[in-house]
Formats: structure tokens, C-alpha cells, sequence
């Protein structure tokens, strides 16, 4: 009886819970290295950062649509714990971890692999909303508001919009 019982939970839980899409660690250390080897290469680096994040943001929605994706804006912290220069990143929720995208680094992190960086804010598409995270240094969101309508609007425009 309480294997019937198990096997009906199961299949309930299933049934409802959404499907999370497979994500190809591989494939995300792929698109983060060669976005980060193409944007070192350019002599402008007053938004070779930036633009990087945007890169690898549309890459991987285009190869992986249904992920949970966010550009996050983080703070590096020394070892001392002073805060220096400000990091965007691309972080990629998949095998229930935080993976980081960075631009410096050729390879993708968990997000406890980079303590390094406190997360400040968070941007994220979910549906048909722009949402705002607060993040704890832990990389969990503290709390979220939708974005005012100019600034959904434009945030919209930039991460709907196909890299170039």
C-alpha cells in the first residue's frame, strides 16, 4: 500500500512541478570562453564588460530558452574585505546551483566558488515581467520588484533583443 501511495505522490509531484530544462554545464563554459576571448581581443574596454554580459545573456537564451537566467550586478571583494571595481555577470541557475559567467575568468563558477563577488542587484526576464532582485552575499535573493514601466521597457528592449 505505501508503495501505491509513493508511486501516486510521485507521479503528482510530476505532473505539476515544472520542468526544468537540462542545461549543458559543458556547453555554458563553451559560450562563456568564447565570448571572453572575443571581447578581450577589442581595444575598447569601457564597455567590453557590459557588452560581454549581454553576449553571453542572448547566447545562452537562445540555446537553452527556458533557464532561469539573470544579469547580476556584483561588487569584488578583496581578501582584506575592501570593495572594489563592480563586476556584471551572467548567473545561470541549473543542477541547483548558481553558475557564474564572468568576464575575466575562461571558466564558469557556482556561485560559492566565487566569493570574491558580492551580488547587488539582479535583472531578470520571468515571463512577461522584468524583475529586480536584492541579493544576500549568499547569491539568494533578498527580495524582488517588477521594474517601473520606462525601465522594463528599455531593460526589455535589451535582453529581447538579439546579439549582434
Amino acid at each position: 500500500m505505501r508503495t501505491a501511495i509513493f508511486g501516486f505522490m510521485l507521479l503528482l509531484l510530476t505532473s505539476v512541478s515544472p520542468v526544468a530544462e537540462a542545461i549543458d554545464l559543458r556547453e555554458l563554459r563553451m559560450i562563456n570562453h568564447q565570448v571572453n576571448l572575443d571581447y578581450q581581443r577589442q581595444q575598447q574596454t569601457g564597455q567590453r564588460y557590459s557588452h560581454s554580459a549581454l553576449a553571453k545573456y542572448h547566447l545562452v537564451r537562445q540555446r537553452f530558452p527556458d533557464a532561469r537566467m539573470m544579469i547580476t550586478h556584483a561588487q569584488h571583494v578583496t581578501p582584506s574585505g575592501y570593495e572594489i571595481e563592480p563586476h556584471t555577470v551572467v548567473t545561470v541557475e541549473a543542477d541547483n546551483r548558481i553558475w557564474v559567467m564572468d568576464y575575466e575568468l575562461l571558466n564558469i563558477y557556482t556561485a560559492e566558488d566565487r566569493r570574491d563577488l558580492k551580488p547587488v542587484t539582479s535583472i531578470e526576464l520571468r515571463g512577461d515581467q522584468v524583475w529586480i532582485h536584492h541579493n544576500h552575499r549568499d547569491w539568494s535573493i533578498q527580495s524582488s520588484q517588477p521594474a517601473d514601466p520606462a525601465t522594463e521597457a528599455r531593460l526589455r528592449s535589451t535582453l529581447l533583443n538579439s546579439a549582434s
